[in-house]
């Protein structure tokens, strides 16, 4: 049983990584379409668009291990029905405990993964993801403001900089029109500092000892201010990119537990509501590698005689139902219709049922063998 248990092993881990990676390829694919013009228009070279799509890696993997997991436990426990390694196991007179153990030691590595990547990969990779992002919009506006031009560096806004410092991003002699506003406003300073507000994921351009005269339907006004901050969509810098603020989705898992434990006292609701549901989300994600694995391994136990073609469609298929599910629970939470853990591990104890059963099910060898057959013509 030890040589079995290890060939089931390697095999699904095999499995498990290359799914893994072709689910990832398939995603990064997707995401260059939505960046492309960051690539081919605005200049941003190849290092730094993989330098992105690194920082995204622990996101996706939240989401792709407990799939990959899933579908590696399938397959090969399919693959073992198709060849009659099973019925010969069955002859033998061994029980499912030997195709349940490898299946196990799988789901947990994919558990491991998962739980890595949501409580401190997602983070880490975010918070490098935006930092990038922002120091690339710096630099592609610090390129575009060139000394004694009027540039637009924004929908409605144009600037004017008599020097340019482009290393540390100190403007002299700064003129602004803001026309994004219902008021246009006209601002005058003699020194500026381009800089980035990682927070809230903008571009600020911070202006000192300067006028601003508002245009406005009660008339012109005039007003001198110490400090003030224009601010810059970035997706007028990086076509197609928007940051804002952190969400909970994007923080590490201290971060929000601690917002957790404060959900009581937070005036918005709706970020209250959204950072419950990240914490029941990211440990429900982890428990789907072992819900969504075991029930598989039943599904391929009990109805046997499946193609591996037919296999994929079916692991996807579920991985889609539990997927559909959780989505649906999750927007039911952020609507305040269900609690937050209500909605977020419904999925999973439906699931679990679900495998309970079919593991009883396969336990007393109640198979269910599916052939398929072509439709012949009629004579």
């Amino acid at each position: 049983m030890r040589i079995l248990t290890r060939v089931m092993i390697q095999e699904m881990l095999v499995a498990a990584g290359l799914t893994a990676a072709a689910l990832l390829g398939l995603i990064t694919l997707g995401r260059m379409l939505q960046l492309r013009e960051l690539f081919l228009v605005q200049g941003v070279g190849a290092m730094h668009m993989l330098r992105l799509f690194f920082y995204l890696t622990p996101f996706f993997l939240t989401v792709l291990v407990p799939a990959a997991t899933m579908l590696a436990v399938y397959l090969t426990v399919t693959r073992m029905g198709t060849d009659r390694e099973i019925v010969a196991l069955r002859a033998a007179g061994v029980g499912i405990g030997p195709l349940v153990t490898p299946s196990l030691v799988v789901c947990l590595v994919g558990a491991a993964i998962t739980v890595w990547a949501g409580f401190w990969g997602v983070a880490w990779g975010m918070e490098r993801f935006r930092n990038t992002i922002m120091e690339l919009a710096r630099q592609q506006t610090m390129v575009r403001i060139q000394p004694g031009v009027f540039t637009q560096v924004g929908p409605g806004i144009t600037m004017y900089a008599r020097e340019v410092s482009p290393s540390g991003g100190q403007l002299a002699d700064v003129f602004v029109h803001d026309a994004s506003k219902a008021e246009a406003l006209t601002i005058t300073a003699p020194q500026g500092r381009l800089a980035v507000d990682r927070s809230a994921g903008r571009l600020v351009v911070a202006l000192e000892r300067g006028a601003m005269v508002r245009e406005g339907a009660s008339g012109i006004s005039r007003v001198r201010f110490a400090h003030y901050v224009v601010s810059l969509d970035l997706s007028g810098v990086l076509s197609g990119v928007r940051l804002g603020e952190v969400s909970p989705k994007e923080m590490g898992w201290m971060e929000l537990w601690q917002l957790y434990r404060q959900r009581h006292s937070l005036e918005d609701a709706n970020l209250a509501r959204r950072v419950a549901i990240e914490v029941h989300k990211r440990p429900a994600l982890a428990g789907a590698c072992l819900l969504l694995g075991l029930t598989m391994l039943a599904v391929a136990l009990v109805f046997s005689g499946i193609s591996r073609q037919w296999g994929l469609v079916v692991g996807m298929g579920v991985f889609f139902l539990y997927y559909v599910l959780l989505s649906a629970g999750m927007s039911l939470a952020e609507g305040g219709v269900l609690a937050p853990g209500v909605g977020v591990w419904s999925p999973s104890v439906l699931f679990a049922v679900v495998a309970a059963l079919l593991l009883r099910a396969a336990a007393t060898e109640r198979w269910i063998t599916v052939t398929w057959r072509r439709a012949g013509r009629a004579a």
